[in-house]
């Protein structure tokens, strides 16, 4: 899965992917207490912005563009004051909420290392040729209401006659979820916008929209925590993924098929209409601190 609550890529190199849980796929730092999660996060900072006086050099090919982009805090006498930092960096500030607080979540669809469908996060790569998914339970980014719908999905797809998609076979039907919720709403429950994505190309047409409308009953039944939901199905690979060279064409969209078509979330006391592919920060109370 992407949208995660860290950074990294799943998957050990040579490891089996029962070795690795989705906790550490979504967010690779959570075993570390939080003190030490902002010291880390302060490193990583800090190792990417020693690279770029270096990176800036070698994009400048000739000694005209060298001149034309010298900079006095790229300077050889600043750097060396800031061991190596182009600028200040100042410390990593705590987040107001260090569980469930993502607004945004992209969960993979596909099997668990029993052969059972799971909806959560990719634990092998497919470079390994292994395209393992664990459930999404226990990933301490994730909301409660996110959970729910994590596993009210599972259970759908678990008894569908179509397979999860596979990566590294480029099989399959059920590709991916993605989960949208509103945090700073007003009164009642959270919103919470799923989008579910399916591959969907070469499959007859009666069977898609049976398998679609018995996704969509199953989410008409209360989710626990409540929440005001809306769904809507996408044909073909969610945006920023792979599409795989020898996948079948089709028509790519996104229908709403319960609900409406974007949740509301409040930022600084302005309101944002948040759709399924809108660009919006991940995490609404660490931004307005």
């Amino acid at each position: 899965g992407r949208g995660r609550g860290g950074s990294g890529e799943a998957g050990e190199a040579g490891g089996a992917a029962a070795a690795r849980t989705a906790a550490d796929a979504a967010a690779p730092l959570h075993r570390l207490e939080y003190a030490a999660q902002l010291e880390q996060k302060q490193h990583f900072v800090e190792k990417a912005l020693r690279r770029l006086p270096r990176e800036m050099q070698v994009a400048a090919r000739s000694d005209t563009q060298r001149e034309r982009w010298r900079m006095p805090w790229l300077s050889q006498e600043r750097l060396n004051q800031r061991h190596g930092l182009p600028c200040p960096v100042a410390p990593v500030l705590p987040a107001a909420a260090t569980h469930g607080y993502r607004n945004k979540c992209e969960f993979t669809i596909g099997r668990d290392e029993d052969g059972s469908v799971a909806v959560g996060f990719t634990l092998g790569t497919v470079r390994e040729r292994k395209h393992v998914v664990g459930r999404a339970d226990g990933v301490p980014t994730v909301s409660a209401e996110m959970l729910a719908a994590a596993r009210r999905a599972q259970a759908v797809l678990a008894e569908s006659p179509l397979p999860p998609y596979d990566k590294v076979s480029h099989e399959g039907f059920w590709r991916a979820m993605l989960a949208r919720q509103s945090f700073a709403h007003a009164d009642g429950p959270p919103e919470l916008l799923l989008c579910v994505a399916v591959q969907a190309a070469g499959l007859p047409e009666e069977q898609v929209a049976s398998e679609l409308a018995r996704l969509r009953e199953a989410f008409v039944a209360p989710l626990d925590p409540p929440v005001r939901l809306s769904l809507a199905v996408r044909r073909g690979a969610p945006p920023g993924e792979y599409k795989h060279a020898g996948e079948p064409a089709e028509a790519e969209g996104v229908e709403t098929v319960l609900g409406r078509e974007y949740i509301e979330e409040t930022l600084l006391g302005l309101s944002f209409r948040i759709s399924p592919d809108a660009f919006f920060q991940v995490n609404t109370l660490g931004a307005e601190s």
